[in-house]
């Protein structure tokens, strides 16, 4: 059955690679482990992900396996290991589909974020404006579609004492969506209240 295909796709000297059916149950299976935060089965099933398959050619699915394990690796509080999988994953990324992939966006913010789960701020900015760079060539200066990597920004930055430079990031998530929608636009609004909610937590109520 289905299971013992699992299981032999696994195994150490396994002959038999699992078949895209198999493989696509396995990665449904981590995920859903990931989405329900069970991060001690995620890391087995994500690492039975990269197992079953040829170590190579490596293509951008298992870059993407590799960028998952990394994330379980976050979760789990292991900056070290998550690192070397998201610039494992970085790598193959780079070379199939080049450095300004819209794919290495989502991987250079796993990685950035892992650098703020190990309080590794000043890594954690360059990784994440490099992907904010990557994400302004695809889609534009003042794209919206920014807004949670600049969210990310702004928690390293507060990480490291630069309130300065955290707050301007807010800013400029706001200034993107009114030049996206227009200043008075309904869609503007939640932009507004995501930047009060900052100015509130910062302390600062009249700003809010």
């Amino acid at each position: 059955g289905l299971q013992a295909q699992e299981t032999a796709a696994v195994q150490p000297g396994s002959a038999a690679a699992p078949d895209a059916a198999t493989l696509a149950t396995m990665r449904r299976a981590r995920d859903a482990q990931i989405g329900s935060r069970e991060f001690d089965s995620a890391l087995k099933s994500a690492k039975d992900v990269i197992a079953a398959q040829p170590q190579s050619p490596r293509d951008i699915a298992y870059a993407t396996d590799l960028a998952a394990l990394a994330r379980v690796h976050a979760e789990l509080r292991d900056t070290e290991a998550a690192e070397t999988r998201y610039l494992e994953a970085i790598d193959i990324v780079s070379k199939v589909e080049g450095e300004f992939s819209p794919t290495l966006v989502d991987i250079y913010r796993g990685l950035g974020r892992s650098y703020i789960r190990g309080a590794r701020y000043p890594q954690a900015v360059t990784t994440l404006e490099t992907a904010q760079n990557i994400s302004q060539r695809n889609l534009g200066l003042f794209n919206v579609e920014q807004s949670p990597l600049l969210d990310d920004i702004t928690t390293a930055y507060l990480g490291l004492g630069d309130t300065v430079e955290a707050q301007k990031r807010q800013l400029d998530r706001l200034d993107n969506a009114v030049r996206r929608f227009g200043a008075d636009d309904p869609r503007v609004f939640p932009f507004r209240f995501v930047l009060a909610n900052y100015y509130e937590r910062s302390r600062l109520p009249e700003s809010a």
